[in-house]
């Protein structure tokens, strides 16, 4: 009726005598839970005291991870303790923010760089179809434009006005 074997319903028949009377699954309750819960104060313990600290100089959850299980031998998977982590306040999630590009100085004396660019036009309403130069001096920040026409006998230039 059970669908159990002879044996097996004479265990449990031994069972019901020695639990006086009432039977209970084997996985429920017992000593695992108070273990499960000594889990994580001794993770986050070893964490707070080895690798914690300012917030540039502590461990993420990932190297803590790895760090436990290489020297302290505690295998802990790096979201399970990234949750411990948040939840005891040993670690946020505020990035790190990088340092920002540093600008070049500029060059001390005028004529020591000379940045130059040019495009080919189609002209505009009063010019033909040439070139635009513009040349930016780095120390003063001068700039100095140019209008190029291409001529039979090679390039002309057609006027130069500083800006």
């Amino acid at each position: 009726m059970m669908g159990l074997s002879y044996r097996q319903s004479k265990r449990l028949a031994k069972r019901y005598r020695e639990r006086s009377q009432r039977l209970k699954h084997g996985s429920r309750g017992g000593s695992r839970t108070k273990e499960a819960a000594e889990i994580p104060e001794r993770v986050l313990r070893l964490v707070g005291k080895k690798y914690s600290g300012e917030e540039g100089e502590r461990f993420g959850p990932t190297l803590a991870a790895e760090h436990l299980a290489s020297d302290d031998h505690v295998e802990v998977n790096a979201q399970t303790l990234r949750r411990w982590m948040l939840s005891a306040g040993l670690w946020s999630r505020a990035r790190k923010r990088r340092m920002h590009r540093k600008r070049r100085e500029r060059k001390e004396h005028v004529g020591e760089l000379v940045q130059m660019d040019g495009s080919s036009t189609t002209g505009w309403r009063t010019r033909p179809r040439g070139c635009l130069m513009n040349m930016v001096d780095d120390a003063s920040g001068d700039t100095l434009h140019a209008w190029g026409v291409r001529r039979r006998s090679g390039l002309r230039r057609e006027c130069c006005e500083p800006g």
